[in-house]
């Protein structure tokens, strides 16, 4: 054996002297210098790239608030995991409110697992749920007891675990420095927090400065936010007065250095302070600040401060600071040091290091201080740390030129000491003592040698080489430890060199300690592939002492190598049998860990080698190592399923699942199992039970899942079978899983088949459909063949015994549901339902020419489920449009002649020929025995039984339109309003000029009065509608027809003239009559259309020697409308009924059945406007009280209009005292607003007499028109007291509607009204529609917006607000209001902190409407607003400039 040993030494030497002429090299020395001091090896993570972007999408994917647990036990699931890897979820948390979403989805305990996350408060996420802490906060602070002062103090700690200070928590905690009553503690430990988060509290400059300003006031309270804001403004370089710079200095060291460093002259004027600094600061950062800050300033004063020191009272001083104090001082200042003393006893590494700072800076005798230095390493030091540099460089200096005798002997005399404990290298001190380390080794002197190395001295490679070391070794000499110590250290060792070393490694015949170095001169040098080799030889030697160094050796080697690089990989076995090792088992776990990006069968050993206890400590880590096996399979992640069935504890279920559905490919079953385990409803249940299937099918699954994971996976199968839709492949499934779960378990293989059972019935119930369909098919013949024969009509159809016997009871839900089966059997009821609709009625105008340009106004249905709708008025819209296929109960508003019953007509007709839908057209006064009464009688034999029709009308699977509501009786009103009120589901639109009684919230479409230019339109659109005989058509009527416009505007006109006017030619029925007279070649006046157009039809019926009987036909008229009947034709006046048929006041409207054939006819007037005027004339001889009750009657409230206008003026007086008092008593002021409005507009125009008529009264009108006069002012008087008030309270009203205002340009104008009132002026210049833009009274200009909602305010909305303003030269003054129809007291903060910074950073003010609110009431009544507009424009100086 000693041969062999000599051989190889002389094999070494031969190598190593080739290159160890290279100088030494210290690369090796993050390698311990023997295998003793190897410690456990830390493998690294090596995911990265997509493979990271991959895991962590997939990790997010499980945080939502649908599944809170899961998303706690993703979120725990960082514990431990790679920096990539956290690195990456940490931020796609803060990229999202994800977190915030969950926790606002938890329940109290599922928050407070939240609160208390280790993975959250580790990783500083707590900012992300700062709302939780804003309502603790302010819950604590309200308390005010000394539970509510613990809490608080408790959410202060909690502060460290957020990135960011939020700005709310903030605010929340400047605004507790407020309160004068708070607790000392409190106080302190929130002044402490905030000084600490100065950077963030930059926002709050404003309320900082009115505290500075404020001063301390004698108060505590006070002098702490006074030095909170101090504090602040120093950090942030924001101008300190040099008294307030004192108080910064004496309160807190860094703020006042940090002022030292903005403004470089504060050190020259407080000199003292910074050497108050040095004397008493403990910060060694703050120490080295103050001493470089008072040598740049006052270097004289930084001497005297040395000169005064004396070692006694420098033991105060922490080692830190005594080590810069004596490095820092400048030669002359160094000489204090001379006196002081480096002695000690068990100093650490601490005291070592200002201990030899100091021996090289004093000036005493070299040799008696590398003494004193050479004890201190070797025998008073404890320390065992990394000293290199600070020990090459104190030995070097204190030695000089003497270093090597001086080491030499004191090396000799004492040895190595604790100096041999601190694995230091002396690149300095080796240059110095190579030269005898060579000689000692080429010498043989190994025991003197070895000293040298401990200390950390390197020997040359040229040096040894020139002693012929390694080629002439004495014969026969064993090789030593120290030879390959040296190999170890080497730059770069020759092949043969390692190739020895290699040998000597795998040599069972040498010792440990040899095989051991060699192992470390491996380590150092050998490329990856050797090194792999040598100590998985070493490994498989069988002995512990050296198999633990090759292990730790081995694992490194595999961790900083790639997979491809083809190292030699240990057999499977072998690793499993080493894991069993006392000594090595843990070293052989993290080898394991690091062979799992190698090879699947090492990912599967270490996946099977981890416990739920390790698990649970450190899961991103355990699971996560696993992410870099070549393969992931179900194989490898059994061993994390049966850590989750192994636990009781559902957290720590949820907490492995995580990990399996982060490994998972989305779809996987693995993947699948993890979301049904924890009944997450995401997969189709068939799908899961096929993944399940080929999860349990996977080769070796089962072999690794215990039985208790079996189990779990046959519930859930079960569960996930039993909600599957009813299909074979389901049943195919259940059978499966109820042969499986047959032995290992009964009972859900027992439930399972209860299960199967079932749906064996359900599959046989299911034929049933098949002879549906036979029976569908029969009677989609007896469809087909119902309008041809009149016998299936009446004996399947129309009788409803028979249509149930042969339908099996449920052929009418087809006929109700089926839209063709439903147009089918109406068809042959289509004319009888539409009535005049249907026909062509040539003479009728809608149908010669409709004008298309109508337009409404939409207000939505007011209802429980539409709380909030009844103000909200959409733009308006053209009329077609928004009814072209209305759904619901509607009613069409509008008043007389705005073309309601002409829409109707022309829509419904272009609906019926495109045969989509069932619609029935009904006049109102058709419906006085009801609406379905109606309906039956039209549909004959069809509606018998009138189940079937009740059905289809509530399902709303008939379009029902009623014209003419307010033209009927009380009783008939009512019969309609029961309807709708019957049926909350029909598609019902109402026609009316007046709201429907009872249903004020019903959807409703007002018709808008034309305007402008569509006046002219449609005045010029009524050329068609003129008879062929008359004088002016064409081009000439188009022409005639502008001018008569231009004329009409062209007048002089008061206001009431004007809105008479405008009321006129608004009216597309008036605008008719107009065409009409100018088509005839008359000039239409616009107060006596109707009369001119009579005046027509009696001149032409004159022309026949006939005379017009107008009292005669009004009498009859009102006989026929006191019966709910219209039909001139059955009237005894056929002269009169056929000239106004002539003159286009009266239409003939003609119903045909299906062939075309006249089926009735009857003749009304074109609108019931003219019927009106028509009937005026029987009310003319009626009495005043008889008049006033007709009032009462809605049929005849667009009578009174012309009594206004044809009564004696004292008769229409009268009856407009008795309409007025019937107004105030029934609390309807329909008919008499109509008749004053009416009227007054006869008195103002009737009363343009020229200024001299009145000295033409006789006496007594002249003494009566004073008495007028005097009236007239006592009563002028009255109005204007009452109007007084009234515009008092309506200004008022303006401002305080702020606080209710839902529109953002209701809101905006509001607080425009706050602002004049407190001052402010509307800018010249600025004549938009908003008149937004402003100038305060001491000159800031800033413009006006309001962002409102009835709910939250959204992101998106603030977005367009900083896109609007980004860049903008005008000041945006932001009022929000947001849930604007909540009480003020119960809402929250209108804006999120991040839609707030977002405004203030395109410089807008943000104020709610609350807080402006406040501020007007309270400066409301005061004689100056200074208060006001301090508040509104906090942080500008009123200098009357704009930012």
């Amino acid at each position: 054996m000693t041969s062999r040993i000599a051989q190889l030494h002389t094999a070494l030497v031969a190598g190593l002297v080739v290159c160890l002429a290279a100088p030494a090299s210290y690369a090796a020395t993050i390698l311990p210098r023997s295998a003793e001091q190897l410690t456990a090896y830390q493998a690294k993570s090596h995911l990265a790239g997509d493979q990271v972007q991959i895991l962590v999408s997939r990790w997010f994917g499980q945080i939502r608030e649908s599944d809170v647990d899961g998303s706690i036990a993703a979120i725990e699931f960082l514990r431990g995991a790679p920096s990539t890897f956290l690195k990456l979820a940490i931020q796609k948390l803060r990229d999202s409110d994800v977190l915030d979403r969950v926790f606002a989805a938890a329940n109290d305990g599922q928050k407070d697992r939240l609160r208390n996350s280790p993975a959250i408060n580790d990783n500083r996420l707590r900012d992300l749920l700062w709302r939780d802490h804003l309502a603790m906060l302010r819950a604590a602070l309200a308390e005010k007891s000394d539970a509510g002062n613990t809490t608080a103090l408790f959410l202060i700690a909690n502060v460290n675990a957020m990135q960011l200070l939020p700005g709310p928590i903030a605010e929340e905690y400047l605004n507790a420095l407020q309160d004068d009553a708070l607790n000392d503690q409190l106080r302190d430990e929130i002044a402490a927090m905030l000084r600490g988060r100065w950077a963030e509290l930059r926002p709050q400059k404003e309320t900082l400065a009115a505290w500075l300003k404020a001063g301390a006031a004698g108060s505590a309270a006070a002098d702490a936010r006074r030095r909170l804001a101090l504090s602040v403004f120093a950090r942030l370089g924001e101008p300190l007065s040099d008294a307030e710079i004192d108080d910064v200095a004496a309160d807190n060291p860094a703020d006042f250095l940090a002022v030292v460093a903005a403004r470089r002259t504060v050190a020259q004027a407080h000199v003292s302070q910074l050497v108050d600094i040095l004397r008493n600061v403990s910060d060694p950062g703050l120490w080295t600040a103050a001493n470089a800050a008072l040598r740049a300033s006052d270097p004289a004063a930084l001497s005297a401060f040395y000169s005064g020191l004396d070692q006694q009272a420098a033991a105060m001083w922490s080692p830190a600071i005594l080590d810069r104090l004596i490095r820092s001082a400048d030669p002359q200042e160094a000489t204090v040091f001379n006196n002081w003393t480096a002695a000690g006893t068990a100093i650490d590494c601490d005291g070592v290091r200002w201990r030899l700072s100091l021996l090289q800076r004093q000036a005493s005798a070299r040799d008696l201080r590398f003494g004193q230095a050479w004890d201190l390493l070797t025998k008073a030091a404890v320390c065992e740390n990394d000293l290199s540099g600070e020990i090459d460089d104190a030995l070097t200096s204190i030695g000089g030129d003497e270093l090597p005798s001086l080491l030499v002997d004191a090396l000799d005399s004492d040895g190595p000491g604790q100096l041999a404990n601190m694995t230091s290298v002396l690149p300095q001190v080796s240059r110095s003592m190579a030269g005898l380390l060579n000689d000692r080794l080429a010498n043989r002197d190994l025991a003197a040698a070895e000293w040298l190395m401990d200390i950390g001295i390197i020997p040359t490679d040229q040096g040894l080489r020139q002693r012929n070391y390694w080629s002439s070794p004495a014969s026969g000499e064993r090789l030593d430890v120290i030879d390959l110590r040296a190999l170890q250290v080497m730059s770069a060792p020759p092949p043969e060199a390692l190739l020895t070393a290699k040998t000597l490694a795998g040599s069972d015949g040498a010792g440990v300690a040899i095989r051991s170095a060699a192992l470390m001169a491996l380590a150092a040098h050998a490329p990856a592939k050797e090194k792999a080799e040598a100590f998985l030889s070493a490994v498989e030697s069988g002995n512990a002492a050296i198999a633990r160094p090759a292990i730790i050796l081995l694992a490194q080697t595999y961790d900083e190598a790639k997979p491809g690089a083809g190292l030699s990989l240990p057999e499977v076995d072998v690793m499993g049998t080493m894991r069993t090792w006392p000594d090595v088992s843990a070293d052989a776990t993290v080898l394991l860990k690091t062979l799992v990006r190698y090879d699947a069968n090492f990912a599967r050993d270490y996946a099977d080698s981890l416990d739920g206890g390790a698990y649970a400590l450190e899961p991103g880590n355990k699971c996560l190592t696993l992410a870099e096996s070549p393969t992931i399979d179900a194989r490898l992640l059994a061993p994390v399923l049966n850590i989750a069935v192994g636990n009781a504890d559902v957290a720590s279920q949820n907490l492995a699942l995580a990990c399996v559905a982060t490994l998972s490919r989305p779809g996987a079953a693995t993947a699948l199992l993890s979301e049904a385990w924890r009944n997450i409803a995401a997969t189709d249940p068939t799908i899961a039970l096929k993944a399940l299937k080929s999860l349990w099918e996977v080769e070796g699954f089962r072999e690794v899942a215990s039985r208790e994971l079996e189990i779990k996976i046959g519930q859930i199968a079960g569960r996930l079978a039993q909600s599957a839709p009813l299909s074979t492949e389901a049943m195919s499934a259940l059978s499966y899983w109820k042969h499986e779960l047959a032995a290992i378990d009964p009972a859900e293989a027992q439930t399972i088949s209860t299960e199967l059972n079932k749906r064996r019935l359900f599959a046989f119930l299911a034929l049933v459909p098949s002879a549906i369909v036979v029976h569908l098919l029969l009677w989609g013949l007896l469809l087909t063949a119902y309008p041809r024969f009149a016998w299936i009509q009446a004996v399947v159809f129309w009788n409803p015994i028979m249509r149930r016997i042969l339908g099996l009871g449920y052929i009418d839900l087809v006929l109700l549901h089926l839209g063709f089966a439903r147009r089918r059997i109406y068809a042959p009821f289509k004319s009888s339902l539409l009535g005049d609709i249907l026909s062509e009625n040539p003479n009728q105008l809608d149908r010669i020419s409709y004008f298309t340009d109508s337009r409404v106004w939409h207000r939505p249905r007011v209802d429980a489920r539409h709380t909030g709708a009844a103000n909200s008025i959409s733009a308006d819209q053209p009329i077609l449009q928004a009814l072209s296929r209305h759904r619901g109960r509607v009613l069409l508003l509008g008043k007389s002649g705005l073309g309601k019953s002409s829409f109707l007509r022309f829509s419904l007709a272009a609906r019926a020929r495109q045969d989509r839908d069932v619609i029935a057209y009904l006049r109102a006064d058709q419906c006085r025995n009801g609406v379905e009464a109606q309906l039956e009688e039209r549909l004959n034999g069809l509606a018998r039984g009138n189940d079937l029709l009740s059905a289809m009308i509530y399902a709303g699977r008939i379009f029902i339109y009623i014209d003419g509501y307010n033209e009927v009786d009380l009783a008939t009103q009512d019969a309609i309003t029961g309807f709708l009120a019957r049926y909350p589901f029909a598609n019902v639109l109402v026609a009316s000029q007046i709201p429907l009684r009872g249903f004020s919230t019903i959807e409703t479409f007002e018709m808008i009065p034309l305007t402008g230019e569509t006046i002219r339109d449609f005045l010029v659109s009524r050329e068609p509608v003129l008879a062929e005989s008359v004088p002016v058509r064409g081009e000439l009527f188009d022409k005639v027809a502008v001018s008569f416009l231009a004329d009409v505007n062209a007048r002089p006109r008061d206001d009431a003239e004007k809105k008479a006017f405008d009321d006129i030619l608004s009216n597309p029925m008036d605008l008719t009559s107009i065409a009409i007279l100018l088509g005839d070649g008359r000039t239409p006046d616009l107060f006596a259309l109707e009369a001119q157009q009579l005046e027509g039809v009696v001149q032409k019926l004159a022309a026949t020697d006939q005379k017009f009987r107008t009292a005669a036909l009004s009498n009859a008229l009102l006989e026929q409308r006191l019966q709910d009947q219209e039909n001139l034709q059955k009237l005894p006046f056929q002269p009169e009924v056929a000239a106004l048929v002539t003159s286009k006041l009266a239409i003939v409207r003609t119903d045909a059945d299906d062939a075309g054939a006249v089926a009735a006819q009857e003749i009304r007037f074109r609108h019931d406007r003219i019927r009106d005027y028509f009937t005026h004339f029987a009310f003319l001889g009626f009495t005043a009280e008889k008049q006033a009750e007709f009032a009462e009657d809605a049929r005849f409230a667009g009578v009174f209009p012309y009594l206004a206008r044809a009564l004696p003026q004292s008769e229409a007086e009268a009856l407009r005292e008795r309409l007025i008092t019937r107004a105030a008593d029934l609390e309807d002021h329909r008919v008499s607003d109509s008749f004053v409005r009416e009227y007054s507009w006869r008195q103002k125009i009737s009363a343009q007499d020229p200024a001299w008529l009145p000295d033409y009264d006789v006496p007594e009108v002249r003494e009566s028109d004073n008495r007028l006069f005097e009236l007239t002012r006592r009563r002028q008087e009255i109005d204007e007291e009452v109007n007084a008030n009234r515009d008092l309270i309506s200004r008022s009203r303006a401002m305080t509607r702020i606080l209710a205002a839902a529109d953002p340009n209701f809101l905006r104008d509001a607080a425009v009204v706050i602002f004049q009132e407190m001052g402010g002026d509307l800018e010249l210049g600025d004549e938009g529609a908003s008149k937004a833009l402003l100038r305060s009274p001491d000159g800031i200009s800033f413009r006006v917006v309001g962002l409102s909602q009835p709910q939250a305010i959204k992101s998106f909305h603030v977005e367009v607000l900083v896109a609007r303003f980004t860049g903008s030269n005008t000041i945006p003054f932001i009022v929000t209001n947001a849930r604007a129809l909540e009480d003020p007291l119960t809402r929250g903060e209108d804006l999120d902190p991040r839609d707030r910074q977002a405004l203030l950073s395109v410089g807008a003010y943000v104020i709610s409407a609350r807080a402006l609110y406040d501020a007007f009431l309270q400066a409301h009544g005061q004689t100056s607003h200074d208060q006001f507009w301090h508040f509104v424009f906090p942080t500008q100086k009123q200098t009357g400039t704009s930012a």
